[in-house]
């Protein structure tokens, strides 16, 4: 490694968000020998798992407040509401941010549901066979805007 890139490697041990903006700079200026490559790698490499795990987060909580409100009318609040909103909100963000997740995230709802599932039963106290397996709702409801289940 040249003592340019060495540089960079010393920026980014220091401050990330300073070694992000002078490594784009670099880059776009074609300076890619004061890179450290393998640090740009795998910064690139955990910004693609990044909204991939944004996405996972975001349908298990969305799918546990659905559940919560469905199995749980007696409690249903502005707050799950709210939570419900914002979820499916975020969610169309990410999706717009990084459409090549679509393809993914019904299959990614598919996963997450079990672990929605046992958190909802946590939370409520509910009897496991209160709240089924399987998704009592489909991916394109969970998504949509004004679905809320009876």
């Amino acid at each position: 490694m040249n003592e340019k890139a060495s540089a960079n490697t010393a920026l980014y041990k220091a401050d990330l968000h300073e070694w992000a903006l002078q490594t784009a700079d670099l880059v776009r200026e074609g300076r890619i020998e004061e890179v450290d490559t393998e640090i740009l790698w795998d910064e690139i490499n955990s910004m693609a798992g990044r909204d991939e795990r944004e996405l996972y987060s975001r349908l298990t909580v969305l799918s546990h407040h659905l559940l919560k409100y469905r199995y749980q009318p007696q409690y249903r609040s502005r707050s799950w509401r709210s939570t419900i909103a914002t979820q499916r909100r975020e969610l169309r963000r990410v999706l717009r941010r990084s459409p090549g997740l679509k393809p993914e995230a019904k299959v990614a709802f598919l996963e997450t549901y079990p672990d929605a599932r046992l958190d909802a039963l946590d939370e409520t106290g509910l009897n496991p066979r209160d709240i089924p397996v399987e998704p009592p709702f489909t991916f394109e409801q969970v998504l949509f805007e004004d679905y809320l289940p009876d």
